[in-house]
């Protein structure tokens, strides 16, 4: 059976479905130009998305997860091309490292993180 296509769509919120409901099974679709990735969600990304903070992104309220909750998920993802976007993340931005701690402690990703 073949997958549909997701159009982009210039609708100003978005319902975020489970991955296995987006027709293809697509994880990146982009909305009014911007590059938007589903991942499937657990405890982590379910606190992160509560804890996220409101953005108005061109005119359009937005919840973004702060940079403590996306080290974690991509700490716990471990590929290379996540420790790069840790790195990255650590040079160019003021990271509250308690927050981050607390995090990577609730999430048993503290050890991980060590070898940073």
């Amino acid at each position: 059976m073949p997958s549909e296509k997701i159009q982009p769509c210039s609708c100003p919120y978005l319902i975020i479905l489970n991955p296995k409901d987006i027709p293809g099974r697509e994880s990146i679709l982009f909305i009014e130009g911007v590059q938007v990735q589903f991942i499937p969600a657990d405890e982590l990304e379910e606190e992160a998305v509560r804890n996220a903070k409101l953005i108005e992104y061109e005119g359009i309220d937005t919840k973004v997860i702060t940079p403590e909750y996306l080290i974690a998920i991509l700490l716990r993802a471990g590929r290379r091309k996540d420790i790069e976007k840790i790195e990255r993340l650590l040079e160019l931005i003021d990271i509250d490292r308690e927050k981050l701690e607390e995090i990577l402690n609730k999430f048993g990703l503290k050890k991980r993180f060590k070898f940073l």
